[in-house]
């Protein structure tokens, strides 16, 4: 988990440089609804995931739920409240899994590569 916050120490400040300097969308509008309506279909934020969550898969490490989530509909590693570890999608406002309400899950990782 402290390695993550180093990784998000990274990941930040040039997630912001990309936007506040890089991005062309600023320049193209002045109403401030059409950028923030901009900002919110712009891809930068995936990612960032993919960076993180790559970076979790390389480390194999559990992630808090109150931490991150992972993508939407990504198949994943779960801990439940009992300890118990199954695989569940996290659909935006819930777990998709029998067992798995939102309270219950303490933590998730993705799941490792399959075997070639």
């Amino acid at each position: 988990m402290a390695e993550e916050n180093e990784m998000l120490k990274i990941v930040t400040p040039m997630t912001e440089h990309v936007c506040d300097h890089l991005c062309r969308f600023p320049w193209e509008t002045e109403r401030k609804e059409d950028l923030e309506e901009m900002c919110a279909n712009c891809q930068m934020d995936k990612y960032t995931n993919d960076i993180l969550n790559t970076y979790s898969l390389v480390k194999q490490e559990w992630i808090p739920v109150t931490e991150r989530l992972p993508e939407i509909r990504e198949s994943v590693l779960i801990t439940l409240w009992d300890r118990t570890v199954t695989v569940g999608q996290w659909y935006g406002h819930r777990w998709g899994h029998a067992k798995a309400y939102q309270e219950d899950v303490l933590a998730w990782m993705p799941l490792p590569a399959p075997f070639h």
